[in-house]
């Protein structure tokens, strides 16, 4: 059975974590791609 900590590990290896301007970067360019917000409620 997986656990929290295997499938944040496995998270932590496949995603990778960009720069707002490295964001917006992608976001102009041809291929738009998946943008997953994880920020905190305290930090809106």
């Amino acid at each position: 059975m997986t656990v929290y900590q295997d499938l944040l590990a496995e998270a932590k290896r496949k995603v990778q974590e960009v720069s707002v301007a490295e964001a917006v970067d992608e976001i102009e360019g041809p291929q738009k791609p998946h943008i997953i917000d994880v920020r905190e409620k305290s930090e809106w």
